[in-house]
């Protein structure tokens, strides 16, 4: 049979080291909580920077568009 190893699961807080073994279940359930809040941070600061990039392209769009219409010359009567 293979090696099994004993890989202790840890987490860093505030600069120390946890065993997850050694965590309550309310303090693990917290952990989990905290992990999912980061991703979910994560992804919302990726899709705001897509978000700002294309607002950025289209802004350039319609900016671009303005400066290419004829200026018309107000005829006078």
């Amino acid at each position: 049979m293979g090696k099994e190893t004993n890989k202790t699961q840890t987490i860093d807080i505030n600069g120390v080291t946890h065993n997850l073994d050694d965590l309550s279940p309310e303090q693990v359930e917290l952990v989990k909580h905290v992990l999912s809040l980061d991703n979910k941070i994560q992804n919302a600061q990726f899709t705001m920077t897509e978000l700002q990039g294309g607002r950025a392209f289209f802004m350039g769009q319609l900016e671009a568009s303005l400066d290419a219409e004829p200026e018309f010359e107000e005829v006078e009567e």
